[in-house]
């Protein structure tokens, strides 16, 4: 009796084995299921790929319409062939990725036509049975890339044609921090340090700060303050200083999308122009006063000018 107790214990025991393996596998071929539909039906780029070698081991349909091969084809190749970063970067990059140091990677990939796209990928290990391998989804960002580097063209432009113009440029954002000067209007307001360390600077106090250098301090800031309050352009506005020297002003505001967004001063060194302007007014008032008769014609002896000593 002993031994038909114990031989029905050890035939449960097999059925109820039994049982769970049959369990785990159907447990396996939903996940494969469920593996096989995400990844095959998904569409998104995706590959699957062996960390050590670089070789692709699985590609989904909308991969293959991406990089123009067949499965069998794609499969075939090592990333390599598609990456365009040299051998040595590529398994350091995947180093990264299967040790979940980094998971997002900005690649350059060929495709069957020798086209090479600016991609974006998303990758991390997924284990395959007793092997690690790195699941990586691809996002073609050509156009974004292409996008972002005219933005870039456009922005470097202007920002050499501002700092090369022949006037003094202070460019704030709306909080008033610097985002552009030049090295002119470092050089007029005597500012020793180079104007791409002024950036980020902050110029709410900048009036109070660099008034002494004008003729008339405490104008010189309320007029700032007006100017600021109005966000009105203003041009031409003059400024002399203790030094002597004279500048012109400009201010004009900026907007993007109707939306205040800082604004522009420019200035410009006008002491030479004042100067003869001052020499000017004074030989007139010096030939108006004078004791000498004085006449000038033009070219035909038409009279132009005479003084009252000519009446």
């Amino acid at each position: 009796m002993a031994n038909e107790s114990g031989m029905q214990d050890l035939l449960q025991e097999l059925e109820l084995q039994r049982e769970e393996l049959k369990r785990q596998n159907e447990e396996l071929r939903q996940s494969e299921e469920r593996y096989k539909s995400l990844f095959q039906n998904n569409h998104s780029v995706m590959l699957i790929v062996e960390p050590e070698t670089g070789q692709i081991i699985d590609a989904n349909p909308a991969a293959c319409q991406f990089y123009g091969w067949s499965n069998p084809e794609i499969c075939s190749k090592n990333i390599s062939e598609i990456n365009t970063l040299a051998d040595d970067e590529i398994k350091a990059e995947m180093k990264l990725a299967k040790s979940e140091k980094r998971k997002s990677f900005l690649f350059r990939h060929r495709n069957s036509t020798g086209e090479v796209r600016d991609v974006e990928v998303f990758s991390g290990p997924i284990v395959f049975g007793n092997k690690t391998l790195l699941y990586s989804i691809i996002h073609d960002i050509t156009e974004r890339k292409y996008t972002e580097r005219e933005k870039t063209n456009q922005s470097n432009i202007l920002s050499n044609l501002i700092i090369n113009l022949q006037e003094g440029i202070l460019l704030e954002d709306s909080e008033r921090k610097i985002a552009l000067t030049n090295q002119l209007f470092c050089n007029m307001f005597g500012i020793p340090a180079p104007p791409e360390l002024l950036v980020g600077g902050d110029c709410s106090e900048s009036a109070e700060q660099s008034k002494g250098l004008f003729r008339n301090p405490e104008q010189f800031v309320a007029d700032i303050l007006v100017i600021l309050a109005n966000r009105q352009p203003v041009f031409n506005d003059a400024l002399e200083l203790v030094d002597g020297r004279y500048f012109e002003r400009d201010y004009i505001p900026t907007y993007l999308n109707e939306t205040y967004n800082g604004h522009l001063w420019k200035y410009r060194d006008v002491t030479e122009r004042k100067r003869i302007e001052l020499n000017l007014i004074k030989l007139s008032q010096a030939v108006e006063q004078s004791p000498i008769m004085t006449i000038i014609t033009d070219l035909n002896g038409d009279i132009e000018y005479a003084n009252p000593k000519a009446m």
